[in-house]
């Protein structure tokens, strides 16, 4: 969150680790402090829809909420939980290629802006 606090997502697993793992519940909590900060906002981006969301869980109470208040969502998803992701939708998702422009367009019709200049 761009004003606080710093969360680690990932689980410490030692020096001889050689991936990490996901700290569900510090994910969840950030998903809560994110909600309680959806009042002003003008766009919700959620960087990726993963395992937690394909659950019904982490950042989805959240793309709800944001919904819910007629908040704009970018969402990332990968072809692993786009099913998932379709599902959650309910046909409400709209599908951009991976090009910063489109994906800029997107934003600036979805927030009513002028068209950014090109990258």
């Amino acid at each position: 969150l761009p004003a606080g606090p710093d969360l680690r997502i990932s689980q410490t697993l030692g020096a001889g680790a050689r991936g990490c793992r996901l700290d569900g519940a510090v994910v969840e909590q950030a998903a809560v402090l994110a909600t309680g900060r959806l009042d002003g906002a003008a766009l919700l981006i959620v960087n990726k829809f993963g395992k937690l969301e394909a659950a019904g869980r982490g950042f989805v109470p959240v793309i709800a909420a944001a919904l819910d208040r007629g908040l704009p969502v970018l969402v990332g998803v990968n072809a692993l939980n786009l099913p998932a992701f379709l599902d959650f939708a309910g046909g409400m998702a709209q599908e951009l290629p991976p090009d910063a422009a489109a994906v800029s367009d997107w934003a600036a019709a979805a927030l009513r802006l002028p068209a950014p200049a090109p990258l």
